[in-house]
């Protein structure tokens, strides 16, 4: 049985949270207002390319705790997880996009597509907050089979959602 190491994924969960929170204050703005403002983009660009190194994170090491066969690119952790049943396929195919785009972030920084920018941040910030709904069902599922197979242990686990 995996033993997934909650304070982590809490950590990674904690810079997805910040960020979003950080990204909701960009929305509502025209696209032109948007573009005309460099900072801001920099500051748009950087705050999704952290939140989605930490849903790698996250995914990678659910990946590693459970034992599962990747290959070596950044996306295939999520499409393993979804091969096991873990994330729904449409979950994971918009996971993976994410990372392509997070690809794009870090290697052709100067090259964004500030339209592309501006549409995440006006229409998909919400694959984020599913993103963390699928993390802790997958925790949440393995504690309570761990628990199940050993009753009388109790290992102060939590789980990974806020209260």
């Amino acid at each position: 049985m995996p033993n997934f190491d909650i304070a982590r994924i809490n950590a990674h969960r904690k810079t997805i949270e910040d960020n979003l929170q950080h990204l909701e204050t960009k929305r509502g703005r025209a696209f032109e207002e948007f573009a005309r403002d460099r900072d801001g983009k920099d500051a748009v660009k950087y705050q999704l390319q952290t939140a989605i190194q930490a849903l790698m994170d996250i995914t990678n090491h659910l990946c590693a705790r459970l034992r599962l066969k990747v290959a070596e690119n950044s996306g295939e952790c999520v499409r393993a997880l979804e091969r096991e049943g873990l994330i729904p396929q449409a979950h994971a195919t918009q996971y993976a996009k994410m990372i392509r785009f997070r690809n794009v972030l870090v290697h052709l920084y100067g090259e964004v597509d500030e339209r592309q920018v501006y549409e995440i941040v006006e229409n998909n910030l919400n694959d984020f907050r599913q993103f963390l709904v699928d993390i802790d069902t997958i925790v949440e599922r393995h504690q309570a089979k761990e628990q199940s197979d050993n009753p009388k242990k109790t290992n102060g686990k939590r789980s990974t959602k806020k209260s």
